[in-house]
């Protein structure tokens, strides 16, 4: 993790993550009615989650749940695919 800079009370970090793609939902957060549930067609993700959510929720118990703004990323991928320094 790396600060970038700090600006207007508030500090960025640029990170990279590596990840093996087959136990998540791809990288875009899908909010809370569209991970780890069951839809009324009976696709069950239930143990699913997005990379993003995943980052979210360990940023919210790293810095506290709202204490953050947002997530931005350089690139994304489909459900099933890996990465390597996705930042």
């Amino acid at each position: 993790m790396a600060a970038v800079r700090r600006a207007q009370g508030f500090v960025r970090f640029a990170l990279s993550v590596q990840y093996h793609g087959s136990s998540f939902l791809g990288f875009s957060y899908q909010g809370a009615k569209g991970e780890d549930c069951v839809f009324p067609d009976g696709t069950d993700l239930r143990g699913f989650q997005s990379v993003e959510g995943r980052l979210r929720d360990a940023l919210g118990s790293l810095v506290g749940e709202g204490n953050f703004e947002n997530v931005q990323v350089s690139s994304r991928t489909d459900r099933g695919v890996h990465a390597i320094r996705n930042t």
